[in-house]
């Protein structure tokens, strides 16, 4: 009896395609390793934004200094405003910003909490804006220590300016590291922007964005490319220029501020920068010093082993971010050395 055609071709040897050609498998493992990236980023965007609705829901009532900010954004004229933001670590526009918040929305405590929660989405927003323009795909070590720092959640969503400022910080930060990656005129733009609005919102982004600017700039003068440089200066010029303005106002203030004054140590500043890593225990900075210490290891070996996966715009990229962290621990200090502050967190 003949056999069927299909009968015949139970008796054709099967082809692994994946073990004649390693490359499709190798394409087919980071698929995966792609998928779950991505998975585990939208669920710990998940986590956060839950945790931040029920941080919203818990909050209670306004605090002294949050109710502050509201008495200051709430003045009878803007000008009024304008005369005594000096009081607060914020310039005019983010009690501004309040003020129009509550003039469409009202003040009660849970509109206002409602303002910390969407406070706190933005800077989740601004780590995964951030890590687009890097050319990354999940800022996955942002969310996930983001996740468990309860400093976050309870001075990030309050009715002040630290949460919006950090978010603004963030992406401040990746919109001038994307130049080093493609200076783009839209990104310009967007860096220009970002920059402005950063020390607007916050004293102490000036000292950020210090940092992040000095870091762009020894990563291209590493290049070699001064046009950039300049270009850089521009952009950090002009928001310079915009904060000056308050700093007459700032200066007047110390008059009265001896009140908050100390001598904060090295020691000090330290110990309070880890309960801002996050609390409770010393277990999340332990986590932070960890990452640090194998994402610099990992770059070093990378770096000497020869490895040629690696980009050289990734390595100048890794560089960027390391002085940016370097600069920014330093510059802190040396900030609050000089202003003579005590911090709280």
């Amino acid at each position: 009896m003949e056999l069927s055609l299909r009968d015949n071709l139970q008796f054709v040897p099967k082809i692994d395609v994946a073990a004649q050609h390693p490359a499709v498998s190798q394409a087919k493992k980071s698929d995966f390793f792609t998928t779950a990236e991505w998975c585990l980023g939208v669920l710990l965007t998940v986590v956060i934004a839950t945790l931040l609705a029920i941080r919203a829901t818990h909050a209670g009532a306004l605090w002294r200094d949050e109710c502050a900010v509201v008495q200051l954004s709430r003045m009878p004229s803007i000008s009024d405003v304008v005369r005594n933001f000096q009081h607060e670590a914020f310039p005019p526009l983010f009690p501004l910003t309040i003020r129009a918040y509550t003039n469409l929305f009202g003040v009660s405590d849970t509109v206002l909490r409602v303002f910390g929660f969407c406070v706190g989405c933005l800077v989740v927003a601004a780590f995964w804006a951030s890590s687009a323009l890097f050319r990354n795909r999940v800022p996955l070590v942002a969310l996930g220590l983001l996740s468990l720092n309860t400093t976050f959640f309870e001075w990030g969503t309050t009715v002040r300016g630290y949460g919006l400022g950090s978010a603004l910080i963030v992406l401040a930060f990746g919109c001038l590291g994307s130049l080093l990656v493609e200076p783009r005129r839209g990104r310009l733009v967007t860096a220009t922007v970002a920059c402005f609005l950063a020390v607007q919102v916050l004293l102490y982004n000036t000292v950020l964005l210090l940092a992040i600017s000095g870091a762009a700039t020894a990563v291209l003068l590493f290049q070699r490319n001064f046009k950039r440089v300049f270009v850089l200066a521009g952009i950090f010029g002009a928001a310079l220029v915009s904060f000056l303005p308050y700093l007459p106002a700032y200066l007047r203030a110390r008059d009265w501020n001896i009140l908050v004054r100390g001598a904060p140590s090295f020691y000090s500043l330290w110990k309070h920068a880890e309960v801002a890593l996050g609390n409770p225990g010393y277990s999340i900075p332990a986590l932070w010093y960890s990452i640090v210490l194998g994402l610099a290891g990992v770059f070093i070996l990378r770096m000497w082993s020869g490895r040629r996966e690696q980009s050289v715009a990734g390595h100048e990229r890794i560089w960027f971010a390391l002085i940016v962290c370097g600069f920014s621990v330093a510059g802190c200090f040396v900030f609050l050395r000089i202003l003579s502050y005590t911090t709280s967190a």
